[in-house]
């Protein structure tokens, strides 16, 4: 560019004005057409998954049934019987409730020894020798 004097630049810069730009021309992405299988899959799978919800939040609750072991208030609590109990049990809590309530038995019966009688008298200390 040949050099200009200062006169002559600003005169040329005074006349210059801005063009508007011309529009921006974009091309169209074609839109994927979905087809009517895929639509009536994930309906499908939004249906089921809604009834298998409501079915399973509606299902019947188990009732306990008659020949259901109960531990009997006279009765004393061994673990057999525990673990009947737990099993048969509709929750874990019903289970630990009628465990732990249970009234203690009035009395061994004759001819019978507690084993937790017999391991409390039992001293150890003198069976064991070093």
């Amino acid at each position: 560019m040949p050099i200009l004097d200062d006169e002559q630049f600003e005169s040329y810069l005074k006349e210059f004005r801005p063009l508007a730009p011309a529009a921006l021309e974009i091309e169209k992405q074609p839109s994927k057409a979905r087809r009517p299988f895929v639509l009536m899959l994930w309906a499908g799978a939004c249906a089921t998954s809604l009834l298998l919800a409501f079915f399973w939040w509606h299902r019947p609750r188990p009732t306990q049934p008659a020949n259901t072991p109960q531990l009997a208030r006279s009765q004393s609590l061994t673990i057999g019987r525990a673990n009947s109990l737990l099993v048969h049990a509709p929750s874990l809590k019903e289970a630990f409730d009628d465990l732990s309530f249970q009234p203690r038995p009035a009395s061994q019966p004759q001819g019978k020894k507690s084993a937790l009688a017999v391991l409390s008298k039992d001293n150890f200390k003198e069976n064991i020798k070093l």
